[in-house]
């Protein structure tokens, strides 16, 4: 579960501020979809980085589940992020000289709580269900788009996290390949049970979901 309570994120000095975000509040329960819509602007990816501990915000509090990790110090707030939140980017961010299968191992080596000698096992299971295990080991420039993303959604996984959080994820694909991450999306909160929120301009990805929260110059204007 994803639950912020009058979330707000100003940048300035002193008393010229500047709110990116003001006054948001809202809950995304266990094991939904939740779309985050906006135009470009509206301060989308802030409250995602948010979510994701990346930042802290101004006033507010943004929980997980039972924690609040907006109240975290940055040591803990980056173990419970490692331990708890997958993020997808919509850059994809792999490292080129690491195969598929090494790039998705990346956070699971870096995670004390999962074996080294599981690891390899834990990838071949999650790409299976993505339909990516034939790829392992390829390079990111050998494989296309649409496989690549899947791939940075199998590393989200990687260490069994409550939530999913995306940015932008279909961003960069063709009608096909949006179609196939969307329903790869889908399946991993049917298999894994993680709670997935996603950024996104695509009208089509907001139509799949089960709550879409719709931002206007960083203030919540509904959610339905």
């Amino acid at each position: 579960m994803i639950r912020l309570s009058k979330i707000s994120k100003a940048v300035g000095i002193e008393n010229n501020n500047h709110y990116i975000i003001k006054d948001i509040s809202f809950t995304l329960d266990s094991k939904k979809l939740g779309v985050i819509s906006g135009r470009s602007g509206a301060g989308k990816t802030t409250l995602l980085h948010l979510i994701a501990g990346l930042d802290i915000p101004t006033d507010g509090e943004c929980w997980v589940d039972e924690t609040c990790i907006s109240k975290l110090d940055s040591e803990k707030r980056a173990k419970f992020r490692l331990e708890n939140i997958g993020f997808v980017f919509q850059s994809f961010n792999f490292l080129a000289s690491l195969t598929i299968s090494e790039n998705i191992s990346v956070p699971a080596y870096l995670n004390n709580g999962i074996k080294n000698s599981d690891i390899a096992q834990k990838v071949k299971s999650i790409t299976e269900i993505l339909g990516i295990d034939s790829l392992l080991d390829r390079y990111p420039n050998e494989v296309s788009g649409g496989e690549i993303q899947r791939a940075s959604i199998a590393r989200a996984l990687i260490n069994n996290p409550k939530i999913v959080l995306a940015d932008e994820p279909t961003g960069n694909l063709d009608t096909e390949n949006r179609e196939i991450v969307l329903q790869s999306f889908k399946r991993i909160i049917s298999e894994f049970g993680v709670t997935v929120l996603m950024v996104t301009h695509d009208k089509e990805l907001e139509k799949s979901a089960d709550t879409i929260f719709h931002l206007n110059d960083g203030v919540l204007l509904e959610a339905k």
